[in-house]
C-alpha cells in the first residue's frame, strides 16, 4: 500500500502522463485504461457507469494465484487514488473504497491514504465515485504535450506490435473483456438497484 502511495501517478508510466494532459477527468481516463498496457499487463482496470450517480473505477489482477496479489492490489488501489487526485484536485475523495482483502490489524494507513469509506472483504477493488466527477477539467493540461505523447505511445505501440507482443492481437482484450463481465457480475450484486453500464475496459 505504501509503496503505491509513494510511487503515485509515476507508476502508471507514459499513460498516467498523458492521463494529466487530457481535458477531462473522463477523457484522462480513458486514456489511462487504453494505453496502460504499454507500462504494465499485469491486470484489468474498469469504468463502470453504474447509473446517473455514481461510477466505479476498478482493478482486477488477471491471474488471481498470482504470488503477493493482495500486496499487489493494495498498491495498485493507492497508485489510483494518486491518479485520480491529480486529475481531480488533491482533496479529491471517493464515496466508498472497496477491497478484495481481509481486514487488516492495523487499518489506519488505509485510512490515512483514502480518506473514505473502506470495505473489506468486498469483491473486487474499486473506487466509487460520483459520476460528476468524470466532467472535470483537469488543471494545467497541456494540449502539445498530449499530442507529443500521442504520437510517443503510437511509436511505442508500433514497436510492441513488431515484436509480437501487442495485446490486442494476442489475448489480452478477451482477458479484459472476460474480467469486465465479470467485474459486473459482481458489481450487479454488490449495488443492489444499480444496473451498471460498461464505459471502456482494456487489458493493462
Amino acid at each position: 500500500l505504501m509503496v503505491g502511495h509513494r510511487s503515485g501517478l509515476a507508476a502508471a508510466g507514459i499513460a498516467g502522463e498523458l492521463a494529466q494532459h487530457s481535458e477531462t477527468v473522463r477523457s484522462g481516463l480513458r486514456v489511462l485504461i487504453a494505453h496502460l498496457h504499454v507500462h504494465d499487463r499485469g491486470g484489468v482496470l474498469a469504468l463502470q457507469h453504474e447509473d446517473a450517480r455514481y461510477c466505479t473505477l476498478a482493478y482486477l489482477i488477471h491471474h488471481h494465484d498470482t504470488v503477493g496479489s493482495t500486496q499487489i492490489a493494495d498498491a495498485a488501489m493507492a497508485i489510483l487514488m494518486a491518479i485520480m487526485r491529480r486529475l481531480c484536485g488533491t482533496e479529491w475523495v471517493p464515496t466508498e473504497v472497496t477491497l478484495a482483502r481481509a481486514r487488516p490489524r492495523d487499518v489506519s494507513p488505509y485510512r490515512r491514504i483514502f480518506r473514505a469509506p473502506i470495505r473489506f472483504d468486498a469483491p473486487r477493488c474499486a473506487l466509487i465515485f460520483p459520476a460528476r466527477d468524470l466532467e472535470r477539467p483537469i488543471g494545467n493540461a497541456d494540449p502539445l504535450e498530449r499530442a507529443r505523447l500521442l504520437r510517443l505511445v503510437e511509436d511505442l505501440e508500433a514497436i510492441r506490435k513488431d515484436r509480437g507482443i501487442d495485446p490486442l492481437d494476442r489475448g489480452g482484450l478477451i482477458l479484459g473483456q472476460r474480467a469486465g463481465a465479470r467485474l459486473r457480475r459482481d458489481l450487479s450484486g454488490e449495488l443492489p438497484g444499480r444496473h451498471p453500464r460498461t464505459l471502456p475496459c482494456l487489458s493493462i
